[in-house]
C-alpha cells in the first residue's frame, strides 16, 4: 500500500498552475492534507474513469461529513449575505454537496455510455480539453497501466478535486 503524506498533496496541488487562479484555495490546505488517509483503500488502484469517480466520491462524503459548506458560507462576511440567512443558506450548501456525491454514485456505471454516445473512450477524455485535461506525463503511465490513483494524489490532485 502506497504511503503517502498530506503535505506533498498540498503541495502538489498548489504547484499545479490550473489552480492558480482559484480563490481562496489556502481554506481547502486542511481537507486537502486529509486525502491520503480519506482515499487509503484506493490509493494503489490503476487510474480509470472508474476509479477517479470513486476517489471523488469519497472525497465529497468526507467535505460533508466535515461541513466544509458551512464552513465557507460561515465565512462570508454578512454584508455580502444581504438579508439571507447564513444558516438557510449554509443548510442549502450542505444538501448541494450531498446532491452532487449522490449523482456522482448514479452516474458513476453511466460514464462509459455517456462518453461513447460523444465519441469519446475513456483515454480520450483524460487527454481532452473539454474532459479531465490530465498532463501528458500522467497520461502516458495511464496509457501503459501504471498510474495509480496515489500517483495522480501525489502529481495532480486537482483532477480528483475538481468535479467537472
Amino acid at each position: 500500500m502506497s504511503v503517502i503524506s498530506g503535505k506533498a498533496v498540498w503541495q502538489a496541488l498548489i504547484s499545479d498552475p490550473s489552480v492558480e487562479d482559484l480563490p481562496a484555495i489556502h481554506v481547502l490546505k486542511p481537507y486537502v492534507e486529509a486525502m491520503p488517509e480519506v482515499l487509503k483503500t484506493i490509493l494503489d488502484n490503476k487510474v480509470t474513469l472508474a476509479t477517479i469517480t470513486q476517489a471523488r466520491i469519497l472525497y465529497i462524503k468526507y467535505l460533508s461529513s466535515e461541513k466544509l459548506a458551512t464552513k465557507q458560507v460561515m465565512q462570508i462576511p454578512p454584508a455580502f449575505l444581504g438579508k439571507r440567512d447564513p444558516a438557510k443558506l449554509a443548510e442549502e450548501a450542505e444538501k448541494a454537496v450531498i446532491q452532487i456525491y449522490l449523482l456522482l454514485e448514479q452516474l458513476e456505471p453511466e460514464l462509459p455510455k455517456f462518453l461513447a454516445a460523444r465519441g469519446m473512450s475513456e483515454a480520450d477524455y483524460f487527454s481532452d480539453s473539454t474532459g479531465l485535461q490530465m498532463r501528458s506525463d500522467l497520461y502516458q503511465s495511464y496509457l501503459a497501466g501504471s498510474l495509480t490513483i496515489g500517483d495522480l494524489l501525489l502529481q495532480q490532485p486537482f483532477l480528483i478535486i475538481n468535479n467537472k
